[in-house]
């Protein structure tokens, strides 16, 4: 992605804001955007993202105090680490000081941190945001995950070296990428790099735009882990929701009524397969994809995309769903907030959503 040009936004009300591009003052503004919005730096190939801590320490041995510090450790619903360390364009050490550096992490991580040790930094960060540590992991899991012995699977994840490595920058070097490819190819564990372009507009508007390097084909056959056999989406709906009961059903006929209405599509994902998008391909080519489908059967309203709405827009849109269909995983509307397919069984709730759903396609259409 080059830096050296300008986007522009259309909003609503059909005007035009251009963010030009720019950098963050600091690294620590960079890491706060990374810790805040996690969403940034999530991609097929990661997953969604539960922030463990920020600055974790890495002992150089097992009863070492922490020689060293992480910039974020994060976790997948499947219990799989993701160590991040974020730098900015201009700092020398992105090129390959910082790999060395993420090495020694990965390489210590299994000896340094017990299951005791990742579950109590967890606890410290939920302390520090204002959030209940269960409700926390149960929401990010969703109603269907298994957050019995969560902490015991990353451990051993940990262990087995199945772990991701991310490097985010405001701009990766041609020399990172390469090595970032190389060892993505030649390593158990999962490395990319995530380029968050910064650009700035008026009224202290920022917008980041995420280039992923190192999720290539070649890779993902050199780890044993071949594209996905092609799925319909009637296959995927039948072994999924359907057979989750008649209330599931009943949610997704309403669901479908919704589709018709906005003229979207299911689309199954290339690599994952946990969860079906909703897509929109508008007439200037441009796709939405408003809603996702999970295969726990939750209902994804993808804030995360839409960000170029006002913060008060998309709070207005979030009291309307939780007015619509009862109390959604998330308060937050920059976060992929969701909610069980089967309460759309309900006539009065599906009717209900399907009027704030419309309202919210046709706000978004021209703000992305």
């Amino acid at each position: 992605m080059s830096a050296s040009r300008a986007i522009f936004i259309v909003n609503a009300d059909n005007q035009l804001s251009m963010m030009r591009p720019s950098a963050p003052p600091n690294e620590d503004v960079l890491q706060k955007l990374v810790e805040d919005f996690p969403h940034t730096i999530s991609f097929d190939e990661v997953g969604e993202l539960l922030l463990v801590r920020r600055e974790q320490p890495v002992a150089d041995s097992e009863s070492g105090s922490g020689r060293w510090s992480l910039d974020h450790l994060f976790v997948t619903r499947e219990a799989v680490p993701v160590l991040v360390e974020v730098k900015r364009w201009t700092d020398h050490r992105l090129r390959r000081e910082v790999v060395a550096q993420m090495l020694d992490y990965a390489a210590n991580a299994s000896t340094s941190w017990t299951e005791e040790t990742v579950e109590h930094a967890f606890r410290e960060t939920c302390r520090r945001i204002g959030k209940d540590p269960e409700d926390r992991l149960r929401e990010f899991l969703g109603e269907d995950g298994d957050a019995d012995g969560f902490w015991r699977r990353v451990k051993d994840n940990l262990g087995a070296g199945n772990l991701k490595l991310l490097f985010v920058a405001d701009r990766i070097p041609s020399e990172l990428a390469r090595i970032v490819e190389f060892l993505n190819e030649q390593m158990r564990a999962d490395v990319f790099a995530v380029e968050l372009g910064y650009f700035e507009g008026d009224g202290g508007i920022r917008t980041l735009v995420p280039r992923i390097i190192g999720a290539t084909e070649r890779a993902m056959a050199k780890k044993g882990r071949p594209p996905a056999d092609p799925i319909s989406p009637s296959e995927w709906l039948q072994a999924h929701i359907i057979s989750k009961g008649e209330a599931f059903s009943q949610g997704l006929d309403a669901l479908k009524k919704l589709m018709e209405e906005i003229g979207a599509e299911f689309v199954v994902p290339e690599r994952k397969r946990d969860y079906l998008s909703i897509v929109i391909e508008q007439d200037t080519k441009k796709v939405l994809k408003p809603f996702s489908l999970g295969r726990r059967g939750q209902v994804s309203i993808n804030f995360p995309y839409y960000l170029a709405l006002s913060e008060q827009e998309r709070l207005s849109f979030l009291n309307r769903y939780s007015a619509a269909v009862g109390p959604l995983s998330d308060d937050a509307a920059n976060s992929f907030v969701s909610f069980p397919l089967d309460r759309l069984a309900e006539p009065n709730r599906a009717e209900s959503f399907i009027a704030v759903a419309c309202d919210w396609v046709h706000a978004i259409r021209d703000v992305r």
